[in-house]
């Protein structure tokens, strides 16, 4: 398996940093969320037409790999001309993801509106997933919706893309979300959305009701997230894809600096990685 992390973990770090360290600490690539205070990488400047051949050459030459970008494009929005513009900015991250040699483009399914059923909402989300994997398809990209928001539930995200029923679009399994908020099994997880599952988010956390998520973020191996059982599970079923360090340093400023996070997670994946039973 390849390791990366998210820039949502270095909100502080420029691009040269990020590949700098991404190098030093040994990691395979880079998943962007956010770049220079901005979240929307197609207004970051690195990103520009003009730019991205340049910005694809310097980490490339590093020996890295930008192997997914992020976006805040959400499938359930209920205003229409809000929902086109999610659609249009996703869609543009697609194209970005194209000219940066990037395999997949995250999006959210978002929230429910009120009123609208579960059967209404899973044809919904289905129908602007599939919208996205054309246009993904025809730039060798994959639309990966996360386990995220209303839909960490494994069977309704199953449901969803069901419904989307498209070759390039498929699932980013964020491992903590089912298993902590919606205390969903791993191993059942993973029969329902397995087939569908093309990168993985990796975190950890303590439950910690004085918190306001009722857990606290801590470094992998020091939390209650059953990693070593995950990462058997996700080996003995022949997944060898990206394992994604998701350290949300942007929206909890007080967790330890990436300095300290980002290198703890390489050695202990390698850790947890050499300790799963083979063959």
């Amino acid at each position: 398996m390849k390791l990366s992390f998210s820039t949502l973990g270095c909100p502080d770090w420029t691009l040269d940093e990020i590949v700098q360290r991404a190098k030093e600490y040994g990691f395979d690539g880079i998943a962007f969320r956010g770049l220079n205070g901005e979240l929307d990488l197609t207004k970051v400047a690195e990103f520009q037409p003009d730019r991205r051949a340049g910005t694809r050459a310097k980490i490339e030459q590093a020996g890295l790999e930008i192997n997914m970008l992020l976006t805040s494009a959400r499938m359930m929005v209920p205003e229409p001309s809000e929902l086109a513009d999610s659609q249009a900015n996703a869609r543009d991250h697609i194209d970005l993801a194209s000219d940066l040699g990037a395999p997949f483009v995250r999006v959210f399914g978002g929230a429910i509106p009120g009123g609208l059923s579960y059967a209404a909402a899973v044809h919904r989300a289905g129908e602007n997933l599939r919208a996205l994997g054309e246009h993904a398809a025809s730039r060798n990209v994959q639309v990966l919706l996360e386990t995220h928001d209303d839909w960490i539930e494994p069977a309704f995200t199953r449901r969803a893309l069901e419904a989307a029923n498209h070759p390039a679009v498929r699932v980013l399994w964020d491992i903590h979300h089912p298993w902590r908020i919606a205390e969903q099994d791993i191993e059942e997880t993973w029969e329902q959305i397995g087939p569908w599952v093309a990168a993985v988010d990796v975190k950890d956390s303590v439950e910690d009701f004085s918190a306001r998520l009722g857990y606290r973020y801590v470094k992998v191996g020091e939390g209650q997230v059953p990693w070593s059982d995950a990462l058997t599970l996700l080996v003995r079923n022949g997944y060898d894809g990206w394992l994604t360090f998701e350290w949300e340093k942007r929206w909890h400023p007080d967790i330890d600096e990436p300095e300290v996070a980002f290198p703890h997670f390489r050695s202990k994946l390698q850790e947890l990685l050499s300790e799963v039973p083979r063959g």
